[in-house]
C-alpha cells in the first residue's frame, strides 16, 4: 500500500505528516468490539489484547497475549545514528506492513518529545493483566504490547548509550480511543532504556486525521467569522483571516476516533476467546 504524504510541519519544535491512504478496508493490526464494553485488538487471527470497559466507564481492564510483532523491522545501530527522518522512516514500514494499523482514510504521524496531552507516567507496567483506571478526563497512558524487558539485556544496554549519545530512534504510538490512551507499536526496549537512564525518549504518534468533510466544515465555521470582523476595518479583519488561517491548521492536525470493527460472534465470541487466551483472568 502506498499512501499521499503532505508535510504538515507548521510548527517546527512537533514535525507532522499526514497520510492518505487508499487502503485496506479492514487492516491487519485493528480494533473489534462486542455488547457489554467488551473489546479485543488482532492481528489477522491472533489476540492481542482483551479488554473489556466498567461498567460507569470509570477505567478498563486488559489482558494481553504477547503474542505481538511489530510492523517495524529492528533498527540498526547505523541507522540510529544517520538520524534519518523518522516521520519518513516509520510512514514507509507502515505502509509496507501487512500486519498495521492503516486501513484507508487519513492519518497522522507527529513526532516530538513528548505526544499531545500524553501522561507518561502513566505506562502500564503490570503483565499480562492490568487495569487502566480513567480517574480523570483524557488518561493517555501507554499500555506496552510485550513483557517487560530485562535492563541488563545486551539490546537495551546499547539503546542507552544511544540515550546517552542523543541517536536514540523514537518510541512509536498509536492511539487507540477504546483504551484513552496509547498502544506501543514499536520501541519497547528504546523505551526500557530511556526509561533506565531517567530520560522521556523521543516519540512519533499514529493517529487517524479529520475526513475532507470535517475538515472543511472546521475552515467553514472558522470562515463564517471573517465578515463580521469587517466593519471594524482592516486590522480586525487582518487578525481575522490570520485566526482562520490557524483554524484551518488545526483542521489538518486534528485527530479523528479510531476506527473500532464489529467483533465476529459479538459477546460470546469474546467470552470464548477470554477463556482460551486469558484463562483464570477476571475482567
Amino acid at each position: 500500500m502506498r499512501a499521499r504524504r503532505n508535510d504538515l510541519s507548521y510548527d517546527t519544535h512537533r514535525p507532522a505528516l499526514s497520510l492518505d491512504a487508499a487502503g485496506p478496508r479492514e487492516p491487519g493490526l485493528r480494533v473489534e468490539c462486542a455488547d457489554g464494553g467488551r473489546l479485543v485488538l488482532r492481528q489477522g487471527v491472533t489476540t492481542l489484547l482483551l479488554g473489556r470497559v466498567e461498567p460507569g466507564h470509570w477505567g478498563v481492564a486488559v489482558h494481553r497475549t504477547g503474542r505481538y510483532r511489530s510492523p517495524v523491522p529492528p533498527i540498526s545501530a547505523a541507522c540510529m545514528r544517520r538520524r534519518p527522518d523518522w516521520l519518513h522512516q516509520f510512514a514507509d514500514h507502515l505502509e509496507r506492513a501487512a500486519h498495521g494499523p492503516l486501513h484507508a482514510g487519513r492519518w497522522l504521524l507527529r513526532s516530538g518529545d513528548l505526544p499531545p496531552d500524553a501522561r507518561p507516567a502513566d505506562l502500564v507496567t503490570d503483565w499480562p493483566a492490568a487495569h487502566v483506571g480513567w480517574d480523570c478526563p483524557g488518561w493517555n497512558g501507554v499500555v506496552p504490547l510485550r513483557p517487560p524487558g530485562d535492563p541488563a539485556d545486551a539490546r537495551v544496554r546499547a539503546h542507552r548509550k544511544h540515550v546517552r549519545d542523543g541517536t536514540l530512534a523514537p518510541v512509536l504510538l498509536w492511539r487507540v480511543s477504546a483504551l484513552d490512551g496509547y498502544v506501543l507499536l514499536d520501541g519497547h526496549d528504546r523505551l526500557l532504556a530511556a526509561r533506565a537512564e531517567g530520560v522521556h525518549p523521543p516519540y512519533v504518534v499514529l493517529t487517524r486525521g479529520l475526513d475532507p468533510a470535517r475538515r472543511t466544515r472546521r475552515a467553514d465555521e472558522a470562515a463564517a467569522r471573517v465578515p463580521r470582523l469587517e466593519r471594524h476595518g482592516d486590522r480586525a479583519r487582518r487578525a481575522a483571516l490570520h485566526a482562520l488561517g490557524e483554524a484551518a491548521a488545526r483542521a489538518e492536525l486534528e485527530s479523528a476516533p479510531t476506527v473500532a470493527w464489529p467483533l465476529p460472534g459479538g459477546a460470546p465470541a469474546w467470552d470464548a476467546l477470554a477463556a482460551a487466551d486469558a484463562p483464570g483472568w477476571s475482567a
